[in-house]
């Protein structure tokens, strides 16, 4: 059975007995849990398993018995009421500061309550005793006369001590205005003695102006300070006791050189200020003026209750702005004060449990892991019963080796939806879950949020792919994987990605779910532009590289030449010997004009049918050509209409659920009838062409238009019919006509030499292209030139867009880097996100040239320096700078820039193996890499050890993860240098367990001190008592739990000295 004592002290507050009847858990209001152990002296001990939470503490409470007091008589009505009042207080409230002025009385009132009439439920009490200092008596004040000095005992020291070794021996010593001495202990008689006396020698007319005789003595009382603290010299008070001082009187001595130096020295040697502010903002206003003197500014907030909380005063109860995240033990109040930054907060409701508020889905609560129903096996008990409560900030799990810290951390990301069970290093195959998972079978486990909800897994058991993952788990070897192979780099940037991606908003991630398919989904848009723009740098190049061949001496060389070749077969071309014309005879002439009129006619003929076939083929062409243009057109807006719908259809899906009508949003509308009826009509003109020259055969001769023969069968039946007229000739006449035929032909064969500037091949088109390669040429490149670096902006602005969302994330990593920057110090992150040279750019580039010709990339040692030296000073993120560098590939390309070569002229064409290939290679910006890339100062991922990887990956889990879901980490000082434990892992845990829950699994305890873990669950695999696993949870300064962080240190207490103010 409990004790008496113990059951007095419940009263009737609800209790939860564990497994092994020897922890219960204490619940107030539903909010706040408290633990007992039975410990083997038969004391009770509290234990707080949640560690270190918020609570509002208010150190300064007068009682009913305080000298001076609002609330009543010292009557059982007044108590009562008294009582009630704290009873009512806010569940929030853990800790009363029992303050009263010299005495204990009140305390022990209350404590009496406590213990044996079940009073005060859930309220922690602290002794309290104030003084008046004598040191500055006589000092000018303001409106007051003394400063106020609080004594803050521990609750383990028992009253009777804090009376006989402390109360009883403060001594004091008063001179009476009759020229007598008092000098009596300080007790509440001999203060109402001395008041009584003081009043003896007060005339009686003048008596109503004094109160009692208790008060009277007090008001004239000043206490020695030295006395009070070698009466705290004592053993028993070691370690027990603070010290705090009243602001608002300590404020009142005026600073001059007679008090400088005493106001500085008793403020300075207190451990805490106290106040009673209207407001925050006049707590937060006092507390900057301390700052701002260059004092001890520990300020906290407390009521000085003198009345009820009903009243309307300042200092009433209730009315305290103080929270502070401790055990609500003296020992807390230590820790508390050690660490003021993060563990004191005066204001509404410090901002973690407002987090917490409103994220309740987001926050671990408990773990409980118990064996299945009817599991018996006796030898194997594993986890029976097991319940661990959490903390919402800094977890950390410690214990020796094979204690089954790992197993905390699997189990919770088990329950969690942890997907990769491989990462586990307790749930494994060849572990717990061996035997294809019998024992495993046995045990299932289940996480409790705060929001109420629960997941319940079996430990043999994965989660379904469904399964939404609620926590960020780096398990052990992952963290090692990670850190330590190289070929996880990948793998480490894609870590790095999904922090990243946690910093874009909603509305610019594109629907993506991750880092990679937003790039993707950009890169996607951005490519079918890239594509477009490509495909009209590939018909540019095919221009310019005809241009440039063009603008070559070969080139010219050869048009003069072939000029040259083509003037001299015109002048070797003889002009027939002019032979007489006989017709000039009019006899000879009237004797064959018959027939020469007939000849005559026949030559026009063949000239007519001559010039019908040119123009039937030029028709023919021209038809072919525009129905190529129209089957083309026709196709291509096939397919666009196709696309269009399917895009239709897309949109019309995402909008689904949306009361919009996609055929008003979206409407497209093809009409082909035009160009249909055009290629019918083309059509016919290439069959008519086509029946004229007889490509066609058709029997009908309606078929042919009335035509019968083709032209060329015509032009042969012509030219046959004129050879049978000239045989009808004479002799002279046929030598006549022979030489007309002769002087035709020659006629023919120099206007076929002279041709014109559209002939190819003829003396007036080479002409012209000479003039063209002089004159227009020239202009004509640049403006290709220019055609082709203006489309090649634009495909760098289009690649800009998709680094537009590095940029941006790189900006806004950025953002959280320089508020971080007080925590990273030397610790430089930088974020690269640009367009880069790929890294493949100089093999791929050289791929394209003839390195056994004469040029500035001659040779692959001479090719790969030139190619790195025009690369060197180039930004690859700069649009000017890469058409900068482009035109320096091109002038390389032009003249020899090799040490010796004086810029000589060279033939591009002579260099290049594919000069198509090579410029849409070059202007199509394919070089051009998408780059981003984190750096740890100068270097990059690549170039970092495991150590300086890890560090890095955890400055990003832990400082820039934007998640808010908890993070689980098991052993990373396992892959950390201790440089980077203490400047990286320790700042930067206790940084992010601001925003986010963090539970850490480490067997090096020190980690977890310095890093102020709120709570510590200690575990333990009892491997000699049927494998059983047990835990103990706390805050650091939980005496129980400290001691355990000793004994897995070997007992190296050493090694706490720095911080030996959170072990007692």
């Amino acid at each position: 059975m409990l004790p008496v004592l113990l059951m007095s002290w419940l009263g009737s507050r609800s209790l939860k007995c564990s497994p092994d009847c020897a922890t219960f858990d204490v619940n107030k209001s539903g909010k706040f849990y408290d633990y007992m152990r039975v410990c083997d002296g038969g004391y009770i001990e509290k234990n707080y398993p949640k560690g270190a939470e918020w609570r509002k503490w208010d150190l300064h409470v007068h009682t009913p018995l305080s000298v001076y007091q609002n609330y009543g008589g010292d009557s059982e009505e007044t108590w009562e009421k008294y009582i009630k009042d704290l009873e009512s207080l806010p569940p929030e409230f853990s800790v009363i500061g029992v303050n009263d002025y010299f005495f204990i009385d009140g305390y022990k009132r209350l404590l009496h309550e406590k213990e044996f009439n079940g009073r005060l439920a859930g309220l922690s009490l602290l002794p309290v005793v104030e003084f008046r200092i004598e040191k500055f008596a006589g000092i000018q004040f303001g409106s007051l006369k003394r400063i106020n000095l609080h004594v803050i005992f521990s609750d383990d020291v028992p009253c009777e001590t804090i009376q006989s070794q402390f109360l009883n021996t403060l001594e004091q010593s008063y001179t009476l205005e009759t020229g007598g001495d008092w000098s009596r202990s300080i007790t509440p008689e001999s203060v109402e003695e001395l008041g009584a006396t003081i009043k003896r020698s007060v005339p009686n007319d003048q008596l109503h102006k004094y109160g009692s005789d208790l008060s009277e003595g007090f008001n004239n009382l000043n206490v020695k300070e030295e006395r009070i603290f070698d009466a705290l010299k004592k053993d028993c008070f070691s370690g027990k006791y603070l010290i705090a001082i009243g602001k608002t009187e300590w404020a009142e001595l005026r600073w001059s050189k007679a008090s400088i130096a005493t106001k500085k020295s008793i403020i300075n040697d207190a451990d805490i200020v106290f106040t009673s502010a209207e407001s925050v903002e006049s707590f937060m206003e006092a507390k900057s003026q301390l700052t701002n003197q260059g004092v001890n500014d520990l300020l906290l907030d407390c009521s000085d209750a003198h009345d009820f909380s009903s009243s309307e005063d300042k200092d009433r109860i209730g009315k305290c702005f103080t929270w502070l995240k401790a055990d609500p033990t003296f020992d807390g109040l230590k820790q508390a004060i050690n660490e003021p930054q993060d563990r004191v907060f005066v204001g509404g409701f410090p901002p973690l449990l407002e987090r917490v508020s409103r994220n309740k889905t987001k926050y671990i609560k408990k773990l409980t892991i118990t064996q299945v129903e009817g599991y018996s096996d006796q030898n194997n008990v594993w986890f029976k019963d097991v319940c661990i409560p959490f903390n919402s900030e800094l977890v950390a799990v410690i214990g020796n080796k094979g204690s089954g810290k790992s197993a905390i951390a699997d189990i919770l990301s088990l329950c969690s939806n942890y997907h990769d069970n491989n990462d586990f290093s307790f749930l494994t195959p060849n572990k717990f879950r061996m035997k294809n998972g019998r024992l495993a079978k046995s045990f299932e486990a289940k996480v409790a949020w705060e929001s109420g909800n629960e997941n319940t897994k079996n430990l043999d058991e994965s989660p379904a792919d469904t399964d939404v993952l609620e926590v960020k788990y780096l398990p052990q070897g992952r963290f090692e994987r990670l850190t330590n192979e190289i070929s996880s780099a990948s793998e480490f940037q894609e870590e790095i990605e999904s922090v990243v991606f946690s910093h874009i908003p909603e509305t610019e991630n594109l629907g993506a779910l991750s880092f990679k398919e937003l790039i993707d989904k950009k890169t996607v848009a951005v490519n079918e532009d890239i594509d477009a723009l490509a495909s009209d740098i590939r018909n540019i190049n095919s221009v310019i590289i005809d241009l440039e061949r063009k603008a070559t001496l070969s080139y010219k060389t050869e048009v003069e030449n072939k000029l040259k070749k083509k003037k001299e077969e015109l002048e070797a071309l003889e002009e027939p010997t002019p032979v007489s014309n006989p017709n000039e005879d009019p006899v000879k002439k009237e004797k064959h004009e018959s027939i020469n009129n007939k000849i005559s006619n026949i030559r026009s003929e063949i000239e007519g049918l001559e010039g019908s076939i040119k123009k039937s083929e030029i028709n023919k062409k021209s038809s072919i050509n525009k129905i190529q243009k129209l089957n083309n057109v026709i196709s291509s807006v096939k397919q666009k209409k196709s696309e269009f719908a399917s895009f239709i259809d897309e949109v019309d899906e995402k909008l689904s659920g949306l009361d919009v009508d996609i055929e008003k949003l979206i409407s497209v509308e093809v009409d082909l009838s035009q160009m249909y009826q055009l290629l019918e009509l083309e059509e016919k003109e290439l069959d008519a062409s086509k029946l004229l020259l007889g490509e066609v055969e058709h029997s009908n001769a309606d078929e042919r238009g009335g035509i019968e023969k083709s032209l060329y069968d015509t032009l042969e039946d012509k030219k046959k019919l004129l050879k049978i007229e000239k045989g009808k000739l004479d002799s002279e006449q046929q030598v006549y006509q022979e030489y007309i035929t002769a002087k035709e032909s020659w006629e023919k064969d120099r206007q076929a030499l002279l041709g014109t500037w559209e002939t190819p091949n003829t003396i007036h088109f080479f002409e012209s292209e000479l003039v063209y390669l002089n004159e227009r040429l020239p202009s004509q490149i640049e403006e290709e030139y220019e055609r082709r670096r203006n489309i090649a902006r634009e495909i760098f602005d289009k690649k800009q867009e998709v680094i537009g969302v590095y940029k941006n994330a790189r900006s806004k990593l950025n953002e959280i880097i320089a508020k971080n920057s007080g925590t990273l110090k030397n610790y430089k992150i930088e974020v690269d996100a640009s367009l880069v040279k790929s890294s493949g750019f100089v093999s791929s580039f050289l791929g394209y040239i003839l390195q056994n010709r004469m040029g500035s990339f001659h040779s692959k040692g001479g090719g790969e320096k030139e190619v790195n030296a025009l690369a060197s000073e180039i930004d690859f993120d700069d649009k000017d700078n890469v058409l900068d560098f482009l035109n320096k590939l091109m002038e390389a390309f032009r003249y020899d820039k090799r040490p010796g070569q004086n810029n000589v002229p060279r033939d591009i064409a002579q260099q290049v193996k594919d000069m198509q290939g090579l410029y849409d290679y070059l202007f199509s910006l394919d070089f051009l890499s998408y780059n981003y890339q984190l750096k740890q100062g100068d270097k990059e991922l690549e170039q970092l050890s495991p150590g300086e990887r890890g560090a890095l990956l955890l400055v990003f889990y832990l400082l820039l993860d934007n998640n808010d879901i908890p993070l689980i980490i098991d052993q990373p000082e396992d892959n950390l240098d201790n440089h980077s434990v203490a400047t990286v892992l320790v700042p930067f845990i206790r940084a992010a367990k601001q925003k986010r829950q963090i539970i850490m699994v480490t067997h090096n305890p020190n980690l977890a001190v310095v890093s102020d873990a709120e709570q510590v669950i200690y575990v333990e695999l009892d491997k000699e008592n049927f494998y059983t696993f047990s835990t103990l949870s706390g805050s650091i300064e939980d005496k129980a739990v400290n001691q355990k962080i000793v004994e897995v240190l070997e007992g190296a207490m050493p090694a706490f000295n720095t911080r030996k103010r959170k072990y007692y």
